[in-house]
């Protein structure tokens, strides 16, 4: 089922892509829902917490950004149970070692901004290619380095046909990145609109698509926003 929003990638409107992104957790929470086990149900819900707000602020506190190899097992998990499930990945992050976690990790962010180079220095880890490198990255750089999620690579053209190697990484980063900087000259909030927030809009619009679920409209979103313009008038006059 098309949404009739439309082509989020090529819409020019910010305020639809912020409605399309304040409604990721209940396009999550229905992505969940289809999954059979309760447990696993209740496992994305809370890994996606940790990766989106837990985990980040975690990062950002630390003297110097570096991660744990636990840190690396949860990401796996996170990004297993939100896509596709292969076991065998798994066993192979939980085979690295905690110093060659931390010094991978070290070298990548301190690689930033050159996405290329920081992609390569955590590919040096078992089990890590670039899908699971981007998340490593986008949580301690996310206005720089969106996830490398199937769903949001689909919603951009010359991503559609997917490949897992550095060199689509680095389309896909440039498209999100290029994409962000449009919709921050649009945005009244310079700097919200980070690579990550990006590529979690298109990952929420074409999940949604997916399911079946509609976000709404562009002229009942546009009338939304014409009758909170209005009631802010009405009250900032004397």
């Amino acid at each position: 089922m098309a949404d009739a929003l439309g082509d989020l990638y090529t819409c020019d409107d910010e305020a639809l892509w912020q409605h399309v992104l304040d409604q990721y957790e209940a396009v999550l929470q229905r992505k969940a829902e289809q999954i059979k086990s309760k447990d696993k149900r209740a496992e994305l819900i809370h890994l996606d917490q940790w990766y989106q707000k837990e985990w980040p602020r975690l990062l950002e506190s630390r003297p110097e950004k570096v991660i744990e190899r636990k840190e690396l097992v949860q990401l796996t998990r996170w990004k297993l149970v939100r896509g596709q499930f292969r076991p065998q990945l798994l066993k192979l992050v939980e085979s690295n070692d905690e110093g060659a976690v931390k010094d991978a990790s070290k070298k990548a962010f301190s690689a930033l901004p050159d996405v290329a180079a920081a992609i390569e220095a955590l590919s040096v880890l078992k089990g890590v290619g670039p899908a699971t490198a981007s998340g490593v990255l986008c949580a301690g750089a996310p206005h720089v380095a969106p996830f490398m999620a199937d769903e949001s690579m689909l919603a951009i053209p010359s991503c559609r046909q997917l490949q897992y190697t550095p060199k689509r990484y680095l389309v896909f980063a440039k498209e999100v990145q290029q994409l962000s900087q449009r919709l921050d000259r649009a945005s009244h909030q310079q700097g919200f609109w980070t690579a990550h927030k990006v590529e979690l809009a298109l990952w929420t619009q074409h999940v949604a698509n997916k399911l079946g679920m509609q976000l709404g409209s562009a002229d009942k979103r546009k009338a939304e926003q014409d009758t909170t313009s209005s009631k802010r008038t009405r009250k900032e006059q004397p």
